[in-house]
C-alpha cells in the first residue's frame, strides 16, 4: 500500500512541476512579447524611425547633363570635295560638322607652288 501512496505522491509532484514549468514558460513568453511591443512603440514615439529630410529653397540655375557613350557616328550626308590644282593647304575656313553651301570657299591652297609652275611653263 505504501508503494501505491509513493507513486501517487510522485505523480502529484511531477504534475506540479510540469504545471509550474508551463506557467513560467508562458509568463516568460508574454514578458518577451510585451518587451518587444513596448520597444517598438517607444521608438515610434521618440521618432527614432523617422526618415531625415533636408529642405532647401528652389533656385533657378543651369542644369548640366553629361552622357557618356561609345559607338560609331555616321553622317547624315557626306560629299566629295576636290580641287583643280594640287598643293599644300594654307587656310581652312570651316570646322568639322559645319554646314556649308554650294560654292562656299572652305579652304585655301598655298599659291606659291602652282604659281612657280605656271611661271616656268
Amino acid at each position: 500500500m505504501s508503494l501505491i501512496k509513493n507513486n501517487a505522491i510522485f505523480a502529484t509532484l511531477a504534475t506540479y512541476w510540469q504545471r509550474r514549468w508551463l506557467r513560467r514558460s508562458v509568463f516568460a513568453s508574454v514578458a518577451v512579447i510585451l518587451l518587444v511591443v513596448i520597444t517598438l512603440m517607444a521608438s515610434d514615439l521618440l521618432g527614432l524611425n523617422d526618415p531625415e529630410f533636408r529642405t532647401v529653397k528652389i533656385e533657378e540655375g543651369p542644369l548640366t547633363v553629361t552622357i557618356s557613350a561609345s559607338g560609331t557616328l555616321n553622317p547624315v550626308k557626306s560629299v566629295q570635295v576636290g580641287t583643280q590644282v594640287s598643293g599644300m593647304v594654307s587656310d581652312i575656313y570651316v570646322d568639322f560638322n559645319d554646314v556649308v553651301k554650294k560654292g562656299q570657299v572652305i579652304a585655301r591652297i598655298d599659291p606659291r607652288e602652282w604659281q612657280a609652275r605656271f611661271e616656268q611653263a
